[in-house]
């Protein structure tokens, strides 16, 4: 691991974010403290190297640090945080989006057609193993020799994927990919609720497109996602309106008519409530 950090700090500009697009990994340092941000965190594993990072949704929060990851099955609108980082002790972070048909090809080649799944959290902690430090080592490295991307990068990412399947994310991860599975419905849901956030819609509304009862549906939701399916509404709303905030991107008022509010209270308190801040004061310090 202190090798992987040392080679990563020596390749990493301050403060700097490089990509891997082809095969969805992203490198990161940070030599200054993050302050809380929202967005929409892909399916993915977020590799912690070194620092520590705190992540919130709905009136949930997990914390984790050196040597760990955490693993998102679904999407998720959060808001996070990277905590202490400083110039002589540098926030150091790996992600990697999950890939869906490569979890499957293993999940054939491992003879895995089915599993148990029951959690509370849609996101879970693991702890970093030495042959996943080894494969993030070299898919690392990968970003100085960017002619080898196109040929290596794949094969690095498919062993990082096997390596999960072998820790205690696999449960998690075939049930991500089974087919026909709750999860995969719930997930059919959460992509319809992205598309839709800003219209009025309702649980039944949300069950019927994909073809579940009404208790079954909210069950599982938040069993998977552990907020309900309105409040992950919410958060998409709200999240969204914080972008545009940040962004100055028109009036508080226009900002919360586009993201779905008809009432500006209303938008104002369950911002200051979700963000522990008014929209009026965000977008003055923005």
């Amino acid at each position: 691991m202190h090798t992987l950090i040392q080679e990563m700090l020596v390749f990493l500009q301050k403060d700097e974010i490089k990509a891997l697009p082809e095969v969805g990994l992203t490198l990161y340092r940070c030599d200054t403290p993050i302050p809380q941000i929202s967005y929409l965190q892909e399916p993915a594993v977020c590799f912690i190297l070194r620092g520590q990072k705190t992540v919130y949704w709905g009136e949930n929060c997990l914390s984790y640090g050196d040597g760990q990851y955490m693993c998102y099955s679904v999407e998720l609108p959060i808001t996070s945080e990277v905590l202490g980082a400083s110039e002589n002790y540098p926030y150091v972070g790996i992600q990697m989006k999950l890939n869906a048909p490569i979890l499957l090809q293993l999940m054939i080649d491992l003879g895995k057609s089915s599993a148990h799944f029951s959690s509370d959290s849609p996101a879970q902690i693991g702890t970093i193993n030495e042959p996943m430090i080894n494969a993030l080592h070299r898919l690392a490295n990968l970003a100085c020799n960017p002619d080898d991307v196109a040929i290596l990068a794949p094969l690095i990412q498919r062993e990082l994927h096997y390596h999960l399947l072998k820790s205690e994310m696999a449960d998690r991860l075939y049930q991500m990919v089974a087919v026909g599975g709750n999860v995969a419905k719930i997930a059919q849901a959460i992509a319809f609720l992205k598309a839709n956030f800003r219209q009025t819609l309702t649980i039944e509304m949300l069950a019927n497109q994909v073809n579940m009862s009404v208790p079954n549906f909210y069950r599982h939701f938040r069993q998977v996602t552990a907020i309900s399916p309105l409040q992950y509404q919410k958060s998409l709303r709200l999240t969204e309106a914080r972008q545009r905030i940040k962004q100055k991107q028109g009036s508080l008022a226009q900002i919360a008519h586009d993201v779905g509010y008809e009432s500006s209270s209303q938008f104002s308190r369950e911002y200051k409530r979700m963000f522990g801040i008014s929209p009026s004061a965000d977008f003055q310090t923005a």
